[in-house]
């Protein structure tokens, strides 16, 4: 009888074309002739936490397991509904209920490691990529499996994993741009390279690589390469602040004050609150004879994090003037 409602079926063609909205106004109708149709309420359920209404969503999903207890999609959605909402030991108590109604269901296993892994749980996350594979092996589970052992710190297997499936899908650039952040994460900039070039071919898509390739080149010893690719991730990410300071921190080594001045009052405007800023602000202004604005900026820093700018203390005091050394010291007693 469910299966004949129109609206219902309206509701979940806008679901599919990411009309959320239009797709949660079809399941109110829908349900006003069937108050009971659980898959109204499921679908219900995806199309709020999609809208980042999770609070919704979980009633929706509650609603929906309780009139199919024994379907096990319900449980899944309730186990993200509460991940979502940071209740990962009721998350965890609705994958336990769906493995006791079935321990061969992929989806439960896909959905269970995807929240291990962003709650940092990467040992268990892999538990339970690897329970999924058993299940039925695919791509998308791979590239998961990969990231926990990323993320994990295993850079080998992660990379060993990831190369395999570039060989089956060369022009995926998903894959390609993990492989590039493997390869900086060892440090092997050069060997980076490449991978965050070709990831930047569709930048429509992967312009944040833009960064990535920039610090690639810094640490590359390629300043000329890495400022043409900070300023295209400014181009197509204007409030990127980490690139605004890396700039001026290289302008600030080539002594063109001018441009790191542009570029750290840029960084400030997005974020006056950063340690670092200001104390790159402060060291700037110093270099320019900007002696007052200079100690502000720098006075600014040590309120915000003592801890973190007395790192900088042996650099600031083997580099700068001694009235500028002294002025810092000052400001730790």
């Amino acid at each position: 009888i469910y299966d004949l409602n129109p609206i219902f079926f309206l509701g979940v063609v806008k679901t599919e074309m990411d009309n959320f909205a239009d797709a949660i106004n079809n399941f109110h109708f829908a349900l006003k002739f069937q108050p009971d149709n659980p898959m109204t309420h499921y679908y219900l359920s995806i199309c709020y936490s999609q809208t980042g209404d999770h609070q919704k969503a979980l009633e929706s999903a509650k609603t929906c397991m309780n009139l199919n207890p024994l379907r096990i999609e319900s449980y899944v959605n309730l186990a993200e509904c509460y991940a979502a909402l940071g209740k990962f030991e009721n998350a965890e108590e609705c994958y336990k209920s769906a493995e006791q109604i079935n321990d061969k269901f992929l989806n439960l296993y896909m959905s269970w490691g995807i929240i291990l892994q962003k709650n940092e749980k990467y040992d268990e996350s892999i538990e339970k990529f690897e329970k999924a594979i058993e299940i039925y092996s695919n791509d998308k589970i791979l590239y998961y499996l990969a990231g926990s052992y990323h993320l994990k710190g295993d850079l080998e297997k992660a990379e060993e994993l990831l190369l395999d499936l570039l060989a089956k899908d060369p022009d995926n650039l998903d894959i390609v741009c993990k492989i590039g952040i493997i390869n900086f994460d060892k440090e092997k900039f050069l060997e980076a390279i490449p991978y965050f070039e070709k990831c930047t071919t569709n930048p429509r898509k992967y312009s944040k690589y833009y960064y990535n390739l920039a610090l690639a080149y810094s640490k590359a010893d390629n300043i000329k390469e890495a400022k043409k690719n900070y300023k295209k991730s400014i181009e197509y990410h204007p409030d990127s602040v980490l690139s605004y300071v890396n700039l001026a921190d290289i302008y600030l080594e080539e002594k063109n004050l001018r441009d790191a001045l542009r570029n750290i009052r840029a960084a400030y405007k997005i974020d006056n609150n950063s340690e670092n800023i200001n104390l790159l602000y402060g060291i700037i202004l110093f270099e320019n004879e900007d002696f007052e604005n200079a100690f502000q900026k720098i006075d600014k820093a040590i309120e915000i994090n003592y801890e973190n700018v007395l790192s900088f203390y042996n650099k600031i005091l083997s580099e700068y003037p001694d009235n500028f050394a002294y002025r810092i010291q000052y400001a730790y007693i």
